[in-house]
């Protein structure tokens, strides 16, 4: 136990001598006294102290609450109160420090040893936990989602900077309150007692269905959707939660209007998905040069998929294909739909094929490429596609839109709107839009800025109750050959 270093801050030169002597005795030799303030905060900044046994009545106006508190904002050291008072208003004032032990003069030995020990192996322990945790929530500290960890009883250990914005607390401030304080759900049959409970009671990762509401520190109500995992991994439970607003787009539209950053600081977060481990390394070293785009995960299952996408905010799947469309591809997209929210979906396969490729607009898959046609570029075609923009042959987008024209309903609002509604500018994209180009395209023939092409979609959008390019094409078909 020679490595061990205690101090002991006591003024009454007899109780400190005791004190001392029963410390060599139980083989704590590297023991140090102080009487006050000044002599106690400036050894522990000149020492390495393992153990601190503090009396609370000292001579002068700081008694040992005080000197503990000081040292408690710098330092994580374990206190052990040894006093001769207990009364209830100084009993107050130790809770709020959080002593490893309490004790009464006069002492007996093996009380003092018992709690010297007990205090010695816990804060060994907690201080194995803390790193752990720390590093668990480390990875959470720049997600574009909100982030919040409490430990089993529901007490808030960590929020990440997204979840400040949305739940209007900061970190040290959440981190003195409860979970259900912090992350206040506003539903009627429902709330943050009840979602910890589920979580515990389901395990691993759970994505909440529900539609739910939390009302900020600021009394703004807010949608969001939930997802949370419980760990027990780390030798201490822990539950996290990560959630975020449900609006289309929302962590630029939050990053946006909140941080005071350049969106183009965060990258594209990609989860890459397939079995063939050279085809996954060759299409990751074509990513590797562009600094916009992060692959989060390389994974090949459910289970890995899961995983990746409650510890990352993925805003794009890519699937490398090499089964020639099997039934796992698009058993794989299905999952990713349910379980991945507002994930957008590239594939990439060996080879053309025109009727696969429309079952992939079907199920709502953003673009496909073939890694073996020439001047094929992956990266182009993941920004266009985060720019909102279907990635497909011309003739594909084409024939999709002829054979589903029949069937798709296109709502207008309003009464009697057609076409006329539509400024010049807005039908020129419409046409442009409508034969497949990209909004880059689109501005460079009109010579308007790529942002000022997406704001001209938006409102076209929002004219005729429709989502993307694909329904835009349907409804141009009425009016261009």
């Amino acid at each position: 136990m020679v490595d061990i270093k205690i101090l002991v801050v006591e003024d009454n030169e007899l109780n400190s001598q005791l004190i001392c002597e029963s410390l060599t005795t139980m083989g704590y030799e590297n023991n140090y006294r102080v009487k006050n303030y000044d002599s106690a905060v400036e050894f522990v900044e000149n020492n390495k102290t393992d153990l601190i046994l503090m009396d609370i009545m000292l001579k002068g106006s700081k008694d040992g609450v005080t000197i503990a508190k000081k040292i408690q904002q710098e330092y994580d050291i374990p206190i052990i109160y040894i006093t001769g008072y207990a009364k209830d208003k100084i009993i107050k004032r130790v809770k709020d420090t959080n002593p490893y032990a309490f004790i009464t003069k006069p002492f007996k030995f093996e009380e003092l040893k018992a709690n010297v020990e007990i205090a010695l192996t816990r804060h060994k322990s907690n201080q194995k936990k803390n790193t752990e945790r720390l590093k668990y929530e480390q990875a959470f500290v720049n997600m574009h989602c909100g982030v919040i960890t409490t430990d089993d009883s529901g007490v808030v250990l960590f929020i990440n900077k997204v979840a400040e914005i949305l739940t209007g607390f900061k970190s040290d401030e959440a981190t003195k309150l409860s979970f259900d304080q912090v992350f206040n759900i506003i539903n009627e049959n429902y709330n943050s007692k009840k979602l910890l409970n589920e979580t515990i009671r389901k395990g691993t990762v759970h994505k909440f269905k529900q539609n739910l509401k939390i009302r900020s520190k600021k009394g703004s109500e807010i949608s969001v959707e939930i997802k949370t995992s419980f760990v027990t991994e780390l030798k201490s439970n822990f539950i996290t939660i990560f959630f975020w607003e449900k609006p289309e787009n929302k962590k630029h539209q939050l990053l946006k209007s909140n941080l005071d950053v350049d969106i183009k600081e965060f990258p594209i977060n990609i989860i890459a998905i397939g079995n063939d481990s050279m085809l996954r390394q060759g299409i990751l070293n074509v990513l590797d040069s562009d600094k916009y785009i992060n692959i989060s995960c390389q994974v090949s299952s459910k289970l890995e998929i899961l995983e990746c996408s409650y510890s990352n905010d993925i805003d794009l799947a890519i699937i490398l294909d090499d089964s020639d469309y099997s039934d796992e591809l698009f058993d794989i997209i299905k999952f990713l739909k349910n379980e991945v929210s507002d994930v957008k979906i590239l594939v990439i396969n060996p080879k053309p094929d025109d009727k696969n490729e429309l079952r992939l607009i079907e199920n709502t898959v953003s673009g496909v490429v073939s890694y073996k046609e020439d001047n094929v570029n992956i990266p182009l075609t993941i920004h266009s596609i985060m720019n909102g923009d279907l990635w497909y042959r011309r003739e594909i987008l084409n024939n999709y839109v002829k054979q589903k024209n029949s069937n798709i309903n296109i709502k207008i609002t309003g009464k009697d709107k057609t076409f006329d509604m539509f400024s010049l500018k807005e039908k020129q994209i419409i046409a442009f839009a409508s034969q497949g180009y990209t909004n880059k395209d689109i501005g460079d023939k009109l010579s308007i800025a790529e942002g000022t092409v997406k704001n001209y979609l938006y409102r076209i959008y929002k004219k005729l109750n429709i989502h993307n390019k694909k329904d835009l094409k349907a409804y141009s078909l009425k009016y261009f050959d």
